[in-house]
């Protein structure tokens, strides 16, 4: 079969209470950031951060437009081996999802899926298996350079060796077990380990829509070229990141390190991009938490977080019209390579997983 699947069924109300809940706590939070930056007690760093001129903030100013660029591009290479945007069109879906992450909820993700889904008719099982090759991607580039921030306290050999060494061995990773599991072989592998671990929770896993999904996303990430390439812009984007952190920190005084800016950054972008209830308030308690930890006085840091986040809202709500230009001329002019993630729905789930031994060839939908 060719049809696409199913549209997404809607969230729960229970769900949508929550979501809604957790984005006024973090409205909550940031009101009393906002409120703390403004004692008495941190006037100087106020002072400082007005004095500072117009090349310091320029400069953060383009860091947060690269950063939303950097990402769309990511999202392309990803993509581009089933089916082929415009990366200028990406870039402009991405600067309004970023934008609307300061909204209730997921609206960002939402109105991605459903613009990809609609406009450039792309399924929702794609638009879901996309994703999770970027978060994949993500956590390769990420994870070694946090782990050494987090366990040394100084940028030494140790620490250039796990940041530089650490992405590329993930990424082989990456690829090597994704080859292994992708497509009917892999279906049929992940089914026979099931049989042989016998555990009850692995056998319920395979029968639910989550691992459906994240089945496909095996078809992206064992495409060597997207995953290498998606990796160098993942590093570009966490020195991007990272670089926004050290401005502020210079306007305000702070003496960080490279390795608590590239954790501070890291981890603002992490829960931005992971959040279920938004990022206002979330990402930036978050955070300073997480300076708390590394060593950093968190009255020091709440200023220079506020002036990260303020340079990026204002960049994304300044360049909102031209993104939004952009996407209407890129709208429907992608061309869908196809392969087997393209061409097909969500593999079937066993009803009988543990009595009824796998067929030798999985009967995916096509």
């Amino acid at each position: 079969m060719t049809d696409a699947p199913p549209s997404r069924p809607a969230a729960r109300p229970w769900v949508r209470w929550l979501r809604l809940a957790g984005w006024l706590a973090g409205a909550g939070v940031l009101v009393y950031l906002v409120y703390d930056a403004l004692r008495p007690e941190k006037r100087e760093q106020l002072e400082r951060l007005l004095d500072a001129g117009p090349g310091p903030i320029a400069a953060i100013v383009a860091l947060s437009a690269g950063t939303v660029i950097v990402n769309a591009l990511t999202l392309w290479v990803l993509l581009r081996p089933i089916a082929k945007l415009p990366p200028v069109y990406l870039s402009g879906v991405n600067w309004a999802a970023t934008l609307l992450n300061y909204a209730p909820g997921k609206l960002g993700a939402i109105t991605r899926a459903a613009w990809h889904n609609r406009l450039d008719g792309i399924p929702f099982a794609t638009v879901m298996a996309w994703m999770g090759a970027y978060f994949a991607v993500l956590a390769c580039g990420l994870l070694p350079t946090a782990i050494a921030s987090s366990l040394l306290d100084r940028v030494d050999g140790l620490w250039i060796t796990i940041s530089l060494a650490g992405p590329p061995a993930l990424a082989l990773l990456l690829i090597t077990l994704s080859r292994l599991f992708e497509g009917d072989a892999g279906h049929d592998r992940m089914h026979a380990i099931a049989r042989s671990v016998r555990l009850k929770p692995v056998t319920w896993f395979l029968r639910t829509s989550v691992y459906a999904n994240l089945h496909d996303v095996f078809a992206l990430t064992s495409r060597p070229s997207a995953v290498w390439g998606a990796l160098l812009l993942r590093l570009a984007d966490t020195a991007i990141q990272a670089a926004r952190f050290a401005v502020a920190s210079a306007v305000l005084g702070l003496d960080l390190s490279t390795g608590q800016t590239i954790l501070l950054g890291a981890t603002y972008f992490l829960i931005q991009a992971s959040s279920p209830v938004g990022s206002a308030g979330v990402r930036e308690g978050g955070t300073i938490a997480v300076g708390a930890v590394i060593g950093i006085e968190a009255d020091a840091l709440v200023i220079a977080t506020l002036f990260v986040t303020a340079s990026e809202l204002a960049t994304l709500i300044l360049g909102i019209a031209p993104a939004m230009w952009l996407v209407r001329r890129g709208a429907g002019t992608g061309e869908h390579v196809g392969g087997a993630l393209a061409r097909r729905s969500r593999p079937p789930t066993p009803a009988r997983l543990e009595t009824e031994p796998e067929p030798a060839t999985d009967t995916i939908d096509r």
